[in-house]
Formats: C-alpha cells, sequence, structure tokens
C-alpha cells in the first residue's frame, strides 16, 4: 500500500452517544504520561490501556535497534495502535478508555526520526471529526522562557476543528 492510498483503510465510527469517552494522554517519554493516564482511568473507573500492547513488548527491542528502518519501525507502532484501536472499540461501550499514548506521540516521535512531514496521516486520523463538537484538553501549552512564544497549538487546534471545545492547562 502506498502513503497515498491511507485513506482507503477502513474507518472505525463509533457514535458518540453509543460509547464512554475514549481520553489520550500523549508526551514524550518521561513528561508523566503513565503516572497521569493510570490515575485518571482510576479516578474515573476507566479501563487503563499502554501502547503497545503487552502481546507486541517482545517484539519491540528488535524494531529499536538503530540499524532498522525508521519507517518498519513506525509500521510496527502503527500496528499495534491499530491491534489497541480493535480493543478500545468494544471496552468504550461500557467504561470509558484512558490511554497511555496513542496516535499524536507515535506519529511526532516519527516525524522527528524519520525527517519527514506525516501530516496527511493527522489529516486522515482526524479529518472525520473535523466539524464534530468535540471536547480536547491540551496540557502545556508552551512559551516558558520566552512570554511571546509558545500556544501555536491553541491555534491550530482551533483552526482544524472550529466546533470543538477547546482547554488549555498550563502552570507558570
Amino acid at each position: 500500500m502506498t502513503d497515498h492510498k491511507i485513506y482507503k483503510l477502513p474507518k472505525h465510527k463509533i457514535p458518540f452517544s453509543e460509547r464512554f469517552p475514549i481520553i489520550a494522554i500523549e508526551g514524550i517519554d518521561g513528561a508523566g504520561k503513565t503516572t497521569t493516564a493510570s490515575a485518571l482511568a482510576k479516578m474515573i473507573k476507566g479501563h487503563y490501556i499502554i501502547t503497545p500492547p503487552d502481546d507486541y513488548k517482545r517484539l519491540r527491542p528488535f524494531f529499536e535497534l538503530p540499524e532498522r528502518s525508521g519507517k518498519a519501525r513506525l509500521l510496527f507502532y502503527a500496528g499495534s495502535l491499530w491491534d489497541v484501536w480493535e480493543d478500545i472499540r468494544e471496552r468504550c461501550k461500557v467504561q470509558p478508555v484512558v490511554l497511555d499514548r496513542y496516535t499524536v506521540s507515535t506519529i511526532f516521535y516519527h516525524e522527528t526520526l524519520l525527517e519527514e512531514d506525516l501530516s496527511y496521516i493527522y489529516d486522515n486520523i482526524f479529518r472525520p471529526h473535523k466539524y464534530e463538537k468535540l471536547n480536547l484538553l491540551e496540557i502545556g501549552v508552551g512559551g516558558y522562557d520566552d512570554p511571546y512564544s509558545g500556544g501555536e497549538s491553541v491555534f491550530l487546534w482551533k483552526s482544524y476543528f472550529p466546533f470543538a471545545r477547546l482547554f488549555f492547562v498550563d502552570y507558570s
């Protein structure tokens, strides 16, 4: 399959009225995703899912080797997320689902690793929800050292999801 045909992949659509929230905690390594996601899942009595799932962990060292292709690594992680999605589809029908890392962290990391623009992937993921009335929370908007910088993501999310309710939290 070539990159430009990714839009032909099947879409998993579950109406909001037929499911509980699906919450993904994204961020760089060491940011506190695991602590936050597991605590949130306990607090809301949700199901906690870490990615990649346990079945993939024994394969992970193979794809982490420096001599491995970055694209092969991206496909390994993307494949694990597809498997996780199959689990999410069922679990969100009975309780909230909290994910410790999902698509955004995976794509951002591989954009850096491959030094390629993978924005077409974001668009394929988010396009079906572009005009929905979503609730989106971002924690940490930047600009810590320079009061005139940071917050670029605020404008990005607002322009992409014009009808979403956006919430941003940060500390100074």
